[in-house]
């Protein structure tokens, strides 16, 4: 998998919205909280799981299999790449928190895109 060195990883935490550009590829990946790092393989190993990395405009992004799922499945049968996504989470931290996505259309997506050049804001 390649990553753009001008495309750091970003956190669902810190971002309102991302349009996802392309897929890079999948690993099985786990946060080490003692060593502070994510481990990756390639392969199936307890306490892995499955991600997958898109390049974005707010930059590299790991989803997991059910945020992609509710992505595809919001989107169906539209492609997901290009679309403009906001981001929303439950309100809790840590290990409870959940994330959900909603597509942005037309008009607002426009508004956000624009806003958002024009003030430089990483949203």
């Amino acid at each position: 998998m390649n990553l753009s060195p001008l495309n750091m990883f970003v956190r669902l935490s810190t971002i309102k919205s991302f349009t996802p550009k392309e897929y890079k590829g999948k690993a099985f990946k786990k946060w080490d909280m003692e060593q502070k790092k994510m481990l990756i393989s390639p392969s199936y190993q307890e306490g892995f799981r499955m991600m997958y990395t898109f390049e974005t405009d707010q930059g590299t992004l790991d989803l997991s299999s059910s945020q992609l799922g509710t992505l595809l499945a919001s989107m169906y049968p539209n492609p997901i790449l290009n679309q403009l996504f906001e981001v929303k989470t439950n309100g809790k931290t840590g290990l409870e928190i959940r994330y959900f996505f909603r597509p942005i259309f037309g008009s607002k997506a426009a508004a956000i895109v624009k806003a958002a050049e024009k003030s430089e804001i990483i949203f």
